[in-house]
């Protein structure tokens, strides 16, 4: 895991003041890491053209300092959009014109290189803004990000993507309503990993993320701020690999799947959690779906509720009826809040559920219950409501909202789901960025759910099924050619590929 950071100035402020580390070491570190990934990308040697876009504060510092760095060995040029604020970036501005930086206007770039073949032999750095910035973008940089993103050229962006502001909203919008900022294909971020990198409307414009130093190690800028979260990493998946010869179905545990209205999302939930390890899967029937299924010949079909059930999955496909509410009260949560180390995972309709508030109170004080929810954004928004809390958005706050929630109910696991998915447990906060377009599409999420109920079935700690199921879930969608192509089954199917 990587430490992450809603905003680093404070880590970077104490690391200064601790290690004595000037400011313009800070920036010549970033210049470097900029450097760096500009090799990267030069790699095959060809002829490259560098255009750096600065702005006035330290981010136009770092790429001041970069244009300084590279000079004489690479063809480059600085397009300046605004004076010099800061004593650091005066100072680099002055030292790349003593030695012959070229500063040019960037509608002279742009007939010159963007508008012809030159365009895929061009690499634009962007280093206007840094974290500080919000509102809309400046005319002038907005029509230069209008015709940037259309071209072929190679962009990077250092530490964040100009436009974008401190929570990863993003103001400005192109002719289509889209939202606009500078789109890169790598992004330096510079000291720390930041949450605002991690937002549903970032992902589209931060590309590849690289975490680069500012002149200390990040076991010991970690130890001068606290992380506000931390970026799962592939290593941290923990599959449910039977390794003990001598074992029974029994050990593996049993969970059930709860099928409402919608059977069909109960059922790919059931088969999920089969596939994920769980011993023993059955469906608990409602009465309420009209219409008939035939069950998989793998799972076990129930009209008692099992009295052994290791493990329950409440609210995919249930629906959202008075009938579906009130079969969920009396047949399936006076069993989930008595059972002894309650393990369930609620999904879907049951975010919807008028008393789900007080549901969610006695389970947080079960300090044995081990619950995990798992909204997408629009269920997340209804979940939130229904307990009272409306500090933060739902959608453009998810990362706040998902905080305040494990804050009201510090003992519930919540997994918020998006295009960077949530995981938030108490003061843990987790960021998992492993998903696909391809998991945009019904079903997906009922494999989720049973993802998790498999790992709590098998014993797994709450925040443990969470991660190692939110991984798996991100990881299997990734391995569908083409990502249009992806069921709910083939998803299922390709878990047997992750490792």
């Amino acid at each position: 895991m990587k430490a992450v950071y809603i905003d680093s100035a404070a880590a970077e402020k104490e690391a200064k003041a601790r290690f004595s580390i000037p400011e313009n070491v800070m920036m010549e570190n970033a210049a470097a890491a900029l450097e760096h990934a500009l090799d990267e990308t030069n790699a095959d040697g060809k002829d490259k053209f560098v255009l750096i876009l600065c702005g006035g504060g330290n981010n136009g510092g770092d790429g001041l300092a970069l244009a300084r760095r590279i000079q004489e060995r690479i063809d480059c040029a600085v397009c300046l959009f605004s004076e010099t604020k800061t004593q650091e970036a005066k100072l680099q501005k002055l030292t790349a014109q003593k030695i012959g930086v070229s500063f040019l206007n960037f509608s002279d770039v742009l007939l010159a290189n963007l508008s012809s073949d030159k365009s895929k032999h061009l690499i634009i750095v962007d280093c206007i803004f840094g974290t500080g910035f919000h509102g809309e973008l400046p005319p002038e940089i907005r029509s230069a990000f209008l015709q940037i993103n259309k071209t072929a050229c190679t962009k990077i962006a250092c530490d964040i993507p100009s436009g974008i502001d401190k929570d990863g909203n993003i103001a400005s919008h192109d002719e289509n309503g889209k939202p606009l900022a500078f789109c890169a294909d790598t992004t330096i971020t510079m000291g720390a990993l930041k949450t605002v990198l991690y937002t549903d409307t970032a992902k589209d414009f931060t590309g590849n993320i690289i975490s680069a130093p500012l002149g200390i190690s990040d076991a010991l800028f970690t130890k001068c701020a606290e992380p506000d979260a931390y970026l799962l990493e592939r290593g941290d998946i923990i599959l449910p690999e039977r390794t003990q010869k001598s074992a029974h179905k029994g050990r593996f545990g049993h969970t059930v799947s709860v099928i409402g209205e919608k059977a069909g999302a109960g059922i790919i939930a059931a088969d999920a959690a089969l596939h994920f390890g769980a011993g023993f899967v059955s469906v608990f029937q409602s009465g309420l779906c009209k219409s008939a299924f035939k069950l998989p010949c793998t799972l076990m079909e129930t009209e008692v509720f099992p009295p052994n059930a290791n493990a329950v999955i409440l609210g995919s496909g249930l629906g959202r009826s008075f009938k579906a509410f009130d079969f969920a009260e009396k047949q399936i949560l006076p069993f989930v809040c008595a059972m002894n180390n309650t393990a369930c995972v609620i999904d879907a309709d049951m975010f919807y559920y008028p008393k789900l508030s007080a549901l969610l109170k006695e389970l947080n004080t079960n300090k044995d219950a081990r619950v995990i929810l798992t909204p997408h954004p629009k269920e997340l928004t209804s979940m939130l409501s229904l307990c009272g809390i409306t500090e933060f958005d739902a959608v453009t706050q998810r990362f706040n909202a998902a905080r305040a929630f494990a804050a009201y109910f510090p003992n519930l696991v919540l997994i918020a789901k998006g295009a960077v998915t949530y995981i938030a447990h108490g003061k843990n906060m987790f960021i998992a960025d492993f998903g696909s377009p391809a998991l945009a599409k019904a079903g997906s999420g009922d494999v989720l759910a049973g993802l998790s109920g498999a790992l709590l079935s098998q014993n797994y700690s709450t925040e443990e099924a969470a991660k190692t199921a939110v991984m798996a879930h991100g990881l299997a969608s990734k391995m569908q050619k083409p990502n249009y192509a992806l069921t709910p089954l083939s998803l299922i199917k390709n878990l047997e590929k992750v490792r």
